[in-house]
């Protein structure tokens, strides 16, 4: 931790702070910098959020601020006057949250989630060319926290009054690389049933973050360790202690845990695994539910993967363990818990689809001949989630170590998972499909109905499988096609 913020450093490197700054210098308010954002500063991070605490009424200074960034405002609580403008700027948003100033700053901050929050900085002091450490206002020992790498409650009440920091205690340490302390860790055991009473969409964020780091399955067994995943998603709970077949050596969860960390170790080393690096980035940090990107909904599908084997269990006359179909029971179980999340639908497909085809790779490497129709078959199901269903089932193969797990099987599963990899972004670069919806409608006297939609899946299948390669001969197919549909009937 520097003794020293550099003016030049801190602010003019951060365009939206440098603006922000500017405003306060032109108001006759005296402003606070504060929380999240101070603390980044101090530590060199990059910050998205700016937290500022305002002297005087609120309303005002908040909404020019906003016109001035040209931005939007919105109150978040509008009997304590607190407010949010988000900025949106290259595809990237960032928020200023805007509070008033009750009696002394000290107060407020004392208020706050945990020590390393609770530090302020008059932002006059931005005019200065350098900052000395010591000026920063710290009523609770943040600093000292925070140059010990330390995530530590700033009063004793701090997750009663707010339960959505259980959950923030462990992704601020996960994010910062910091260590609970052993008073946080006692209180996040003991009340960890608090977090009941947190909206979903506030649990949902935190558990979406704490999916973002690169050590995720770390995290998710500390949330079982101290009592989390029963309280948020006691589906997971069926998973422990159940055994497996001699091709694993953990059970289901234990498993999961592993294969969650299989695949952070995959995400990590993209290149010894595939060769489209860049695509398979790009195709992952396409956004889904908000601002977060695929590549976190494929952590949550690989946290789930396995949970239909809670349904599933059998052993037979030779005391093999058999899951039959468990992907498509855990669908069943899954839907719930992603309505329960208020999930967009974008990533519910995404988790969904993920979930279903996950086992399809692995039985393609069991086939003596893996035939162009099967890959066919495989990438349409698999659709746009390919990608996700491919390194998952790597990960997933990676974490079962048991004795039947061969290293020979390992082998051919990779080389399989790297050719349908390429075999997906090759149909993807395709040209479009030879006729659309509406050339049916136009040349067939067809209404749009889910008819349609049908013979747009056969069309694309025959493309797939280099059956069709033109506009004539998509037309030809498609009236032999609604020949042999009048037959029928």
């Amino acid at each position: 931790m520097r003794e020293e913020i550099s003016l030049k450093e801190a602010v003019l490197a951060d365009s939206l702070l440098n603006q922000v700054i500017n405003f306060v210098f032109s108001s006759s308010r005296r402003v606070y910098l504060v929380g999240g954002c101070l603390r980044d500063l101090i530590l060199s991070r990059p910050t998205l959020d700016i937290d500022l605490v305002i002297e005087g009424e609120t309303l005002s200074f908040s909404s020019q601020l906003a016109d001035f960034l040209n931005s939007s405002y919105y109150p978040l609580d509008e009997k304590r006057k607190m407010g949010r403008i988000v900025v949106r700027k290259n595809e990237v948003t960032r928020t200023i949250d805007l509070s008033p100033l009750y009696g002394q700053i000290e107060k407020n901050l004392m208020e706050r989630d945990f020590t390393i929050n609770a530090l302020a900085l008059d932002t006059s002091l931005f005019r200065k060319e350098v900052i000395s450490i010591k000026e920063v206002i710290d009523p609770v020992g943040g600093l000292r926290d925070l140059k010990a790498g330390r995530i530590k409650v700033a009063s004793k009440d701090s997750f009663k009054g707010d339960p959505v920091r259980l959950l923030r205690a462990l992704r601020l340490a996960g994010e910062l690389k910091f260590k609970l302390s052993s008073e946080t860790l006692t209180s996040l055991k003991k009340e960890a049933i608090l977090i009941k009473r947190v909206s979903v969409e506030r649990v949902c964020e935190e558990l979406l973050r704490l999916l973002a780091l690169n050590n995720s399955s770390y995290w998710f067994q500390s949330l079982e360790e101290l009592g989390f995943i029963k309280v948020i998603f006691p589906e997971l709970v069926l998973l422990k202690g159940l055994t497996q077949n001699q091709f694993h050596h953990l059970d289901v969860w234990g498993h999961t845990l592993l294969t969650l960390a299989e695949l952070d170790k995959i995400l990590l080393n993209l290149k010894g695994h595939f060769k489209r690096v860049r695509k398979i980035k790009n195709h992952l940090k396409e956004p889904l539910h908000g601002d977060f990107p695929r590549l976190i909904f494929l952590k949550f599908s690989t946290l789930f993967h396995d949970i239909g084997k809670s349904l599933t269990k059998s052993i037979d006359e030779k005391r093999r363990i058999h899951f039959y179909e468990h992907p498509k029971v855990g669908l069943n179980l899954l839907k719930p818990i992603l309505e329960r999340l208020k999930l967009s639908n974008r990533a519910k497909k995404a988790i969904l689809t993920t979930v279903k085809e996950h086992m399809r790779p692995g039985y393609l490497v069991e086939e003596k001949k893996i035939t162009g129709k099967a890959i066919s078959h495989f990438l349409k199901d698999g659709g746009k989630e390919v990608p996700e269903i491919l390194i998952l089932s790597l990960a997933d193969r990676f974490a079962a170590k048991g004795p039947l797990s061969k290293k020979e099987t390992i082998t051919r599963h990779q080389k399989l998972v790297r050719a349908l990899m390429e075999e997906y972004f090759e149909k993807r670069e395709l040209k479009p499909l030879l006729i659309t919806g509406q050339d049916l409608i136009d040349n067939f006297n067809l209404k749009p109905s889910p008819f349609i939609g049908k013979i747009m899946s056969i069309i694309e299948k025959a493309q797939l499988e280099k059956k069709l390669s033109s506009r004539e001969e998509a037309i030809s197919f498609v009236q032999n096609y609604l020949k042999r549909c009048k037959k029928i009937k």
